[in-house]
């Protein structure tokens, strides 16, 4: 049990690390637009850290996890160590490195979810790894949008600029 309290309190330190990255870089760009994605990507990691505590308080008094291990990277500490370092950092970087790490997170509880034996608490984690991966698709559209804005409503939009 101490290995899966462990797990969850590296998730709920990521979470923490993902919120805090996303309002850091929400005041570093310049879209008004990339800032309210990156807000509600904040808020996103609020409501999975609650989630998280939730289970956590739950799993520390009744126990209701089987062991399962899984050694966390800071990914997201990272991610703000980058902003923090940084004099100035495009818009189209800061989208970039959040790509790279949403999709971290997803692997991150897909990988839990995977290991879990109990059915409760592979749920539980394929269920996170479903809300990382909304949040990655939201964050590399709009990523997609930035670098190629024709190609990305082409795709998108399913129609044709040829003109014909």
């Amino acid at each position: 049990m101490n290995h899966t309290l462990h797990t969850l309190r590296l998730a709920m330190d990521m979470e923490r690390d993902k919120r805090d990255f996303y309002m850091m870089a929400s005041y570093k760009l310049t879209s008004l637009f990339d800032h309210r994605i990156f807000r509600r990507m904040a808020d996103h990691a609020t409501d999975h850290l609650r989630m998280l505590k939730d289970v956590y308080e739950t799993a520390e008094t009744a126990g209701i996890f089987p062991t399962i291990w899984y050694k966390a990277e800071t990914m997201w500490e990272r991610g703000i160590q980058q902003l923090e370092g940084a004099k100035t950092v495009s818009d189209v970087d800061i989208l970039k490195t959040a790509v790279e790490l949403q999709l971290k997170s997803y692997e991150f509880y897909h990988d839990l979810g995977a290991k879990a034996v109990n059915p409760f608490e592979k749920a539980f984690y394929y269920a996170l790894a479903c809300e990382e991966r909304k949040d990655f698709l939201i964050i590399n559209h709009t990523y997609s949008y930035m670098i190629d804005p024709e190609g990305w409503f082409e795709s998108v939009e399913r129609i044709s600029l040829d003109g014909g």
